[in-house]
């Protein structure tokens, strides 16, 4: 990974082991902090080993914000958990809270966006806000879409 790993990186709460691609094999997610200050200490680089058969794995990885709530949730009941991506994007003289959706198809990151009316966009403001804002139109919105999460890298 482009990254350095060490204790104060990684934690007890680094390492999950699910089946987060509805396989029926365990996965193991990794989340290592980037480190920093700021809105900059909620950076991660977050590295998913997808079993694809007994013993063996892809890996997939990228960065993204995230807090304890930004994990994977299985939308629609197939098995097949979205994974999440949460970002900070100026617009207009705003910051927004950006997120996106993805599912591991056919040893792939997708983006789901379409399926759920995705990507939701919420205005950062000085108090807790959890609502998505109705200050941008549709296309506005569907502008903030990534087809990969930042920094996505497949090398092994």
């Amino acid at each position: 990974e482009p990254m350095f790993f060490d204790k104060y990186n990684l934690s007890s709460e680094s390492v999950w082991v699910a089946d987060i691609d509805g396989n029926k094999l365990l996965d193991i997610k990794i989340v290592a902090s980037c480190m920093g200050t700021g809105s900059a200490g909620m950076n991660v680089r977050v590295i998913y080993l997808f079993q694809e058969s007994i013993g063996t794995f892809r890996k997939l990885s990228f960065e993204t914000k995230y807090d304890r709530n930004a994990i994977e949730r299985d939308f629609n009941g197939d098995g097949r958990y979205e994974i999440i991506t949460s970002d900070l994007r100026g617009y207009q003289g705003h910051t927004y809270w950006v997120f996106n959706l993805f599912n591991f198809i056919n040893g792939q990151l997708v983006n789901v966006n379409e399926q759920y009316d995705y990507p939701l966009v919420v205005e950062m403001l000085l108090r807790d806000n959890f609502a998505p804002t109705d200050n941008l139109s549709q296309s506005e919105r569907h502008s903030f879409t990534l087809l990969q999460p930042y920094r996505f890298d497949t090398s092994n």
